[in-house]
């Protein structure tokens, strides 16, 4: 059976969600969530675009905004029909086993909260910045104790 997410990306300087995705597979921590971290350490989030490129290593988002299209390309360009889909802000009740709330703010590290929302009882598992983020021990944390 398919292990189900919903990614949430949130602008913390708004307050608001500006995307919600949702995952049809693969939603562990080990699979979307190292994926997710991956993701966000290659980037840098900015206010405009930077004028040189010097650190070719590192991606630039221009807020938010941006870094949530660029997550949804890359999402895509991996899968490029199904498995991925944009859905509405707000929705719960995918069948998801996992609910992932990625955000930022610019000269801020990007930050994760993690729900093992499949269980008896769902529950935050991480909340943190994704440099401490360490998703085998989120998953294998999370089914020791349940």
């Amino acid at each position: 059976m398919s292990t189900r997410a919903l990614i949430i990306v949130k602008d913390d300087a708004a307050n608001h969600d500006l995307v919600t995705l949702y995952k049809h597979s693969d939603g562990y921590p080990t699979a979307i969530g190292a994926e997710l971290k991956t993701f966000l350490e290659s980037h840098v989030l900015c206010n405009g675009i930077p004028g040189t490129r010097d650190d070719r290593a590192r991606r630039y988002a221009n807020g938010m905004g941006d870094l949530a299209a660029q997550l949804v390309g890359a999402l895509k360009s991996e899968w490029p029909v199904g498995q991925v889909y944009i859905v509405s802000n707000g929705t719960k009740g995918m069948d998801e086993e996992w609910l992932y709330v990625v955000s930022g703010a610019i000269d801020q590290p990007f930050r994760m909260k993690i729900y093992h929302v499949g269980g008896k009882r769902p529950a935050k598992v991480f909340d943190g910045p994704i440099d401490v983020l360490n998703p085998a021990h989120v998953e294998e944390a999370t089914f020791s104790s349940t």
